[in-house]
């Protein structure tokens, strides 16, 4: 049950004999979808998944001093940046949520390229040609609903739908 919920009392599931339990999140396609359909969990989830994939691989220089920073911020625009932001183009971020992924994606770099915490991580991203993650989900996002609306599919036509009525209403 995601959502908010109009039932007087918590239905009950089973499946041959056997109680399914209610649970407060889930999993779909790899996005944790929590029952107040905030996202919390995932987004923790995907920022850890991200420190283990860029820190696995330490051994091998990505840790300060390490392998050449554009090497680096190569590694890091194909291994870290889709690790940290899988998902993300489905689900609605709230500031916070996005100031999280920011810091993480800051944290990670600086640390990698052995700059102090408290610097400023803008001029390093534009040297080393990373891009901001909100950046990133930005075009996620917009890459999504190219192929939504590039194919006939029920999804294009509920899109389709939601925006008439997003037009009439105004």
């Amino acid at each position: 049950c995601i959502g908010k919920s109009f039932l007087k009392s918590q239905p009950s599931w089973s499946l041959s004999d056997n109680h399914i339990p209610l649970t407060s999140a889930t999993d779909i396609l790899g996005v944790t979808v929590e029952t107040n359909l905030k996202y919390n969990s995932h987004i923790t989830s995907r920022i850890q998944k991200c420190n283990r994939s860029i820190y696995r691989m330490s051994s091998v220089g990505m840790s300060y001093p390490g392998l050449d920073s554009t090497v680096k911020a190569h590694l890091w625009n194909v291994i870290g940046c889709p690790t940290l932001s899988y998902g993300m183009e489905c689900i609605t971020l709230s500031n916070t949520d996005m100031n999280n992924l920011k810091r993480a994606q800051g944290n990670i770099v600086k640390n990698v390229m052995g700059t102090g915490k408290r610097s400023h991580h803008s001029n390093l991203f534009k040297a080393l040609n990373i891009k901001p993650i909100d950046q990133i989900i930005e075009k996620n996002m917009m890459g999504l609903f190219h192929r939504i609306f590039k194919v006939d599919t029920p999804v294009m036509h509920l899109q389709s739908v939601s925006g008439q009525n997003a037009c009439i209403q105004e």
